[in-house]
C-alpha cells in the first residue's frame, strides 16, 4: 500500500513535470527573446 502511494505519487510528479516543460520552455525562450532585443 505505502509503495502504491509512492509510486503513484512519482507518476504524478513524472507527468506534471512533463505537462509544465514546454510552458518552461516558452517563458525561458520569451525572457531570452527580451533580453535579446
Amino acid at each position: 500500500m505505502v509503495f502504491a502511494r509512492s509510486g503513484l505519487r512519482w507518476v504524478l510528479c513524472f507527468a506534471f513535470v512533463i505537462y509544465a516543460l514546454p510552458f518552461g520552455v516558452f517563458f525561458f525562450a520569451f525572457a531570452l527573446a527580451s533580453a535579446i532585443r
